[in-house]
């Protein structure tokens, strides 16, 4: 039988056309009467930057959906984002639909609730006519559990309570949506939930079906009422909010067919699976609600969104909780990891800066068979803390390192920053890389809850990775589960990966922290691939110097943004890279492609702090510190929490001689990423430039524990601690661990000159001092002061302050003798009778004050 709207043929025995469900009986053997609408494609989209309607610019098409196209425009007249939809010309060319169209965009435009996507107007323009709306930045529901599955009941809860509130709203004011389904719910990047589409809303009170008895809704959410033509009503909007919560914790909506049609009849006619036997994590009570929402008669039902809220609420209080949530009532989602945008909450915040402060590291060694990590002090952990281990390539060929670290980075910082855990960063978890260390062992010793090991292995063309989570205190494993590895859908295993990790720890996943963490990965996985390789050379040009090297790691990275030129960590690889090899040779060609690269970045992901940080140094470099103090605030603003950003603003406050404000950002850095040794340095110098010496060693003494080989920490740092206390005989050993380093770099030999010209100096040997200066490139430096100061050289110690003051920056990168250290140190106490040192002092006190002022708002 061949149907009368499609031309489609059909078997005899069908009722209804099996590609358009269209009826193929008589009016008189059907009852009721109606027919589906069929829809014809959209127009052709518009083009980025096309002017529309003389007032709205084309940013990005949004989508599209049975009623025409979506797109984000920038409304030249309001100056601000909306959405449009342009309505397809099948639909516009009904009057009748038209007319409806612009009597319920009255009653919609009056939902002003926070959880409902206003509605502004309709408008026409060369016969094309459209509806604006608020733009909504987020996914829609549907996409979101296309990509996890099941929600954890925690966040389907919070969005369920959400929709009703704004459902709630809509009905008080007299609107039924009629086509509400998870496509047209949108989750925003802060949680938020905004209702879509109430544009095709009709009064409750005006009753009675659409014209020419088409059914208007979407078949797998509608009510039964609907499949049979009758009146629609604030209980039709119910059941397909249980068709939508259904889904969100059972991972598929209640009913499936062949066709629309066999799908909308199952509506009508068959019980739904109770949702509690696809997900034994539904809680008795959901269950139930979900079942009393799908009732068939409507009576049966909730009756209005008010009745049910309460129970919805109920139920959600009732929900086990993995901490405390934070006041507020956006608390349940937001705060459900922490953020996506700052992983930590302020109590985990509050409490990783009491363990730094409290000596998180006063580690002492004890034998072992193993490589011994020492002990720390039993303290309080936040919960859910996690190592995460780089995966060990076990594979024949040893030939998948690259991908073994790209996938435990990301899982590790997907992790971090969509769940309420701690996640320990990568410096530190790198400090156990290929070494053979009991699990226990570094529990006690970073004061965690669980490790994440991992293996890759490969047979023939599979490959796939084996991940353990073990218990910390107990040494045991609590979860294993092994995964299909291919590298074409990397992101979507990462997906999993950290869905089933959340899942077994209790861990509520922010979707909203989710999705914009989507948003940054590329759309073609090689781009990320090569940007994993560009690291491998980058890292070998930061340590050999050699151009061939950044050659190389220049060509992977621009390959990744050719693959996909709108790949932000592409821009940000390149700005990198560029500003190792500026540090190394100064070039100004450099320091002008790296700040290039890094507004390249920005602009390809406005809400990447990393990207910020980039440009901070990049305006530090030139000498424009209030640019770069903006940029270094507003990646802190982006992500409070991100330990790029924190070691950036505590760093260029630390370069501009504002050290004390500079030491509260190490100190939350440090309680982040603990075993990372130049955040501890960074600090080390900072209480050293204040006269802080006793806290600064201390601070010295930890990083020693648990990095003894960094060659840094002896040359540099312990040495001169040693001679600021003087504390000579201990000053000698630290120089003399420099014998053991051969060849010593270039900048460590300058250091360790530098440092014994110094100790000479505090022994008298006056001649050996001397000589040895002639052979240092900075002779104006801190070291070589505090010589011409015990050797009673006070002309030279004054001529050298000049010119660190006048010079100094354009050699080392920081603005040399601030305030703060020409008033602390000891050594200076000769010179501060003389007017030269007196007008030096007052002239930097007042540079010191004006940046206090400038700059507070990072204090």
């Amino acid at each position: 039988m061949k149907c009368p709207s499609c031309q489609f043929d059909n078997l005899l025995s069908n009722r209804y056309c099996a590609a358009c469900g269209t009826s193929l009986v008589c009016e008189s053997d059907q009852a009721p009467n109606h027919r589906t609408l069929t829809l014809v494609p959209p127009p052709e989209p518009f083009a980025t930057g096309t002017l529309f309607a003389g007032r709205y610019r084309i940013i990005e098409e949004l989508g599209q959906g049975a009623m025409g196209m979506v797109y984000k425009v920038f409304d030249t007249k309001i100056q601000e984002k909306i959405a449009v939809k342009i309505i397809q010309p099948e639909i516009a060319g009904d009057l009748r639909t038209i007319g409806r169209f612009r009597n319920e965009l009255k009653l919609a435009r009056q939902i002003t609730h926070r959880n409902v996507c206003r509605m502004y107007d309709l408008g026409e323009n060369e016969g094309a006519h459209f509806i604006t709306m608020e733009y909504v930045s987020g996914k829609n529901l549907k996409s979101i559990i296309r990509m996890m599955g099941p929600l954890t009941i925690g966040p389907a809860m919070d969005y369920a309570r959400q929709i009703c509130e704004g459902l709630g709203e809509a009905h008080r004011l007299g609107v039924v949506h009629r086509d509400l389904k998870s496509q047209n719910i949108m989750i925003d990047e802060s949680g938020m939930v905004k209702i879509m589409d109430f544009g095709i809303a009709r009064s409750i009170k005006a009753g009675g079906q659409t014209g020419d008895g088409a059914l208007i809704g979407t078949p797998n959410y509608m009510s039964p009422e609907q499949v049979e033509g009758k009146t629609a009503d604030q209980r039709s909007d119910l059941y397909s909010f249980g068709v939508i919560l259904y889904e969100m914790v059972a991972g598929d909506v209640p009913f499936h067919g062949d066709t629309p049609i066999s799908v909308a009849l199952k509506h009508k006619t068959e019980m739904p699976r109770p949702p509690e036997e696809l997900n034994a994590q539904i809680p008795g009570d959901l269950n139930k609600l979900i079942l009393k929402c799908l009732e068939k008669d409507k009576n049966n039902r909730f009756q209005n969104a008010a009745e049910l809220l309460p129970e919805l609420k109920r139920i959600e209080e009732h929900l086990p909780q993995a901490i405390p949530p934070a006041a507020g009532k956006r608390a349940k989602t937001t705060t459900m990891l922490g953020r996506i945008k700052g992983w930590p909450t302020a109590g985990i915040g509050i409490l990783i800066l009491a363990i730094a402060t409290a000596g998180y590291f006063l580690l002492q060694k004890k034998p072992s068979s193993r490589t011994s990590l020492g002990e720390s002090p039993k303290l309080s952990a936040p919960m859910n803390a996690i190592v995460i281990l780089t995966i060990k390539d076990l594979s024949q060929e040893q030939n998948r390192n690259i991908f073994c670290e790209g996938l435990t980075d990301n899982i590790r910082t997907k992790l971090s920053e969509i769940g309420d855990m701690k996640v320990i960063p990568k410096n530190s978890s790198d400090r156990f890389k290929n070494k053979d260390i009991d699990i226990k062992e570094i529990g006690r010793f970073l004061n965690i809850q669980k490790v994440l090991t991992g293996t890759l292995q490969t047979r023939k063309d599979k490959i796939w990775v084996n991940l353990n989570l073990s218990d910390a205190q107990s040494g045991f494993n609590e979860w294993s589960k092994s995964y299909d590895v291919n590298e074409d859908i990397q992101f979507q295993i990462e997906d999993q990966i950290i869905n089933d990790i959340a899942d077994h720890a209790k861990v509520r996943v922010n979707m909203a922290a989710f999705q914009h963490i989507k948003k940054k990965e590329p759309v073609d996985y090689r781009a990320f691939k090569n940007i994993q390789e560009g690291k491998l050379f980058e890292t070998k040009y930061r340590d050999s110097r050699l151009d061939a090297d950044f050659s190389q790691a220049l060509k992977i990275y621009q390959s990744a943004a050719n693959i996909d030129p709108n790949y932000a960590l592409a821009y940000y690889s390149l700005g990198n890279l560029y500003e190792a090899r500026y540090a190394l040779k100064d070039r100004a060609d450099d320091l002008l492609a790296m700040l290039g690269c890094y507004r390249r970045a920005y602009e390809a992901d406005p809400t990447m702090a990393e990207a910020y940080v980039g440009l901070g140094w990049a305006y530090f470099f030139g000498e424009d510190f209030d640019h770069a103090y903006d940029s270094f605030k507003t990646a802190l603003d982006i992500n409070p929490h991100n330990t790029n950003a924190i070691e950036g603003a505590g760093a260029f406050l630390r370069s501009i001689g504002l050290y004390k404000p500079a030491i509260k950002y190490f100190v939350q850095l440090t309680a982040l990423d603990p075993l990372y040794a130049s955040a501890h340095l960074q600090m080390a110098g900072c209480h050293w430039s204040l006269g802080e010496y006793e806290q600064a060693l201390q601070i010295l003494q930890r990083v020693k524990a648990f990095d003894p080989e960094n060659t840094r920490l002896h040359i540099i740092y312990l040495a001169r601690q040693y001679l600021s206390v003087n504390r000579y005989n201990e000053a000698e050993k630290e120089l003399a661990w420099a014998e053991k380093i051969k060849p010593l770099s270039e900048s460590l030999r300058q250091n360790f000159m530098r440092n014994q010209i110094w100790l000479y100096a505090a022994e008298g040997e006056r001649n050996k001092a001397l000589a040895l200066i002639q052979q240092v490139d900075r002779p104006f430096a801190y070291e070589i002061t505090n010589a011409y100061c015990l050797l009673g050289m006070k002309d030279k110690a004054i001529q050298n302050i000049y010119e660190g003051i006048n010079r100094g920056f354009q050699v080392v990168k920081d603005v040399m003798y601030a305030y703060p250290l020409l008033i602390s140190n000891r050594l200076y106490e000769s010179l501060r009778s003389d007017p030269r040192f007196t007008e030096l002092l007052s002239q930097e006190k007042e540079k010191y004050d004006r940046k206090l002022k400038a700059y507070q708002g990072l204090f």
